[in-house]
């Protein structure tokens, strides 16, 4: 999951948002590990097999099918989370506590500082309660703590693999002072609620694009076995070759056990991006094409693609990851998207856009497929929507609920930006294969901020889904807060 740039600003009014106190934790010591970029070979050896005890997600079995249920308003979205004299944006949402019949779910809400000081963003992140009653029901319980600093990008967290209640971090750090720019790792300690090491995954620009909880490899690299993280990342820009993107399966405390591969060769500023899932029994990982230059390790011209990652001894990327399905834009010569990916009790679904290629601010065709445990699509793409406008990224999140699809897009301009209506939300509730299980629901908000961090993740108590981004308020139309919404069952 990542975040393109939408358009500055936006918000609701409501005395619920106020500055949150911020405390900064002391930063942990550095350790460096040098990985060179590029097709790079994996020091490992071994098959595919997955090993080890079992992890939560591994046996689909083991979870519940999905029981949707019809989604609605729980009344207005309200900024919750705020700097004083500074911009909130990038949220993100990991879900603690789901909540039962006796205690409210918990979730972990992350927030950048875009201003602090001065030239050095900041990632924080706050743990609230959200509770029955709306909006009411919704209490900071730790303030915002910092998580990740010198972050000149949106950053990515994730819970900690397995059954563990922790958070990760990856973000391209920028460097402070002397220090060397870094692709950073860093973990936190939700019952203490402090931050751990920071770990240098590897050194040079990046951006990252994707953090999952999911498998590792094991010491022989003969198979995906113990706790780690999938990741993904832009690398360093070029005027002349662009910026590529790679994937890496890093250990729980950040380290790469296998790769870094780039799943597509250098292309201009933003580039192309991955999103990759753990599945129960494999990394899936996802990109999409437009035009192939003759250096591609992967390419097939106007097409999303999907592939299956193996951990193989000695191998490169071509090797290990192996396209498992192709879907080409309609028409042919139209420009995928960066595709999103989520899966939920082994059933993976892929959203994307596509549109004319030669046009950016084009409408877009949305598509949806479900795929298998090897990769493989179940049955054919379904267009949800076409002529959409989205002003970012799309988000999918997949669920208990089924799947929910959602983006901004502008809507009454005549409306002031700090007023509710002049953008909007667009969320779809589909089933996994992208039928729709009701209308699309449009919720009011004001302009999104740049790094506006569209998000969703289910909750149980009460059971619905809560929705997170980025937007101005009313009380401060000059910075951005977080937004946070619910969507109940009926």
């Amino acid at each position: 999951m990542r975040y393109a740039p939408a358009v500055r600003s936006a918000s609701s009014s409501s005395g619920f948002a106020a500055a949150i106190a911020i405390a900064c934790c002391a930063c942990g010591a550095r350790t460096a590990l040098r990985v060179e970029e590029g097709l790079a070979a994996d020091a490992s050896a071994g098959d595919s097999a997955v090993s080890d005890a079992k992890l939560e997600g591994d046996a689909p079995a083991d979870v519940p099918p999905p029981t949707p249920c019809e989604l609605a308003l729980a009344g207005d979205p309200v900024p919750v989370l705020s700097f004083a004299g500074a911009t909130a944006d990038a949220s993100e949402i990991v879900v603690l506590s789901p909540g039962d019949d006796s205690h409210p779910a918990t979730i972990a809400l992350k927030a950048r500082n875009a201003d602090a000081n001065m030239w050095h963003p900041e990632i924080h992140v706050a743990k609230l309660s959200v509770d029955t009653p709306w909006p009411s029901g919704v209490v900071v319980d730790k303030p915002l703590t910092l998580f990740a600093f010198e972050a000149h990008e949106w950053g990515q967290m994730s819970h900690a693999p397995g059954t563990g209640s922790g958070l990760a971090m990856l973000w391209g750090y920028a460097g402070a002072l002397q220090d060397p720019e870094s692709l950073r790792f860093r973990t936190f300690d939700t019952e203490s609620w402090t931050p751990g090491a920071n770990v240098d995954v590897l050194m040079g620009n990046a951006t990252a694009i994707g953090l999952v909880p999911g498998r590792g490899v094991s010491s022989s690299g003969t198979a995906w076995e113990g706790e780690g993280y999938g990741a993904a990342w832009r690398g360093a820009y070029s005027a002349d070759a662009g910026t590529q993107p790679y994937v890496a399966v890093l250990s729980s405390q950040g380290k790469i056990q296998l790769g870094p591969f780039a799943i597509a060769s250098p292309s201009s500023y933003p580039g192309r991006e991955g999103s990759l899932v753990w599945n129960g029994t494999s990394w899936l990982v996802t990109t999409s094409f437009s035009t192939c230059e003759s250096v591609e390790p992967f390419c097939i011209p106007n097409t999303m693609v999907v592939y299956s990652w193996k951990p193989l001894s000695g191998a490169g990327a071509k090797e290990s990851l192996q396209i498992t399905a192709s879907f080409p834009t309609l028409p042919s010569n139209a420009s995928p998207g960066v595709p999103h990916i989520a899966q939920y009790a082994g059933i993976t679904t892929v959203g994307w856009t596509e549109r004319e290629a030669a046009d950016a601010d084009a409408p877009r065709t949305l598509r949806v497929v479900q795929i298998g445990l090897d990769g493989a699509p179940i049955k054919a793409p379904l267009t949800l929507a076409q002529g959409v406008l989205p002003t970012g990224s799309i988000f999918l999140s997949s669920s208990e609920l089924g799947v929910i699809l959602m983006w901004p897009e502008r809507g009454d301009t005549s409306v002031p930006p700090e007023q509710p209506g002049h953008y909007r939300m667009i969320v779809h509730h589909l089933a996994a294969d992208g039928t729709q299980l009701q209308l699309p629901i449009r919720i009011p908000t004001t302009r999104p901020e740049y790094y506006q961090g569209t998000f969703a993740a289910s909750i149980s108590r009460p059971r619905g889904a809560l929705l997170a981004w980025s937007a101005v308020t009313k009380a401060d139309p000059n910075h951005g807060s977080i937004f946070l919404s619910r969507l109940d069952c009926k």
